[in-house]
């Protein structure tokens, strides 16, 4: 376990990043279906193939509120 500012953090990975996203995504309410795509995980079936479209607007207001969180937490209000 490594120390920062003398506070042991333990080892992580930018997997770790993608998680914490997606968990806190989900606690502000974006809905899964938002975040499995902000995540750019592989949607299957006929969804796949029939659905094209992009859900950008859908993905950057995920990623506003998201970050409306975190300056939240990091006491940037």
């Amino acid at each position: 376990m490594e120390e920062i500012a003398g506070a042991p953090i333990s080892p992580w990975r930018l997997h770790d990043l993608r998680r914490t996203a997606g968990t806190g995504m989900a606690s502000v309410g974006v809905p899964v279906s938002t975040i499995s795509r902000v995540l750019n995980h592989a949607e299957g079936g006929v969804t796949k193939i029939y659905n094209r479209f992009s859900y950008a607007d859908e993905k950057r207001e995920a990623l506003r509120v998201w970050a409306e969180r975190l300056d939240e937490i990091l006491g940037r209000d």
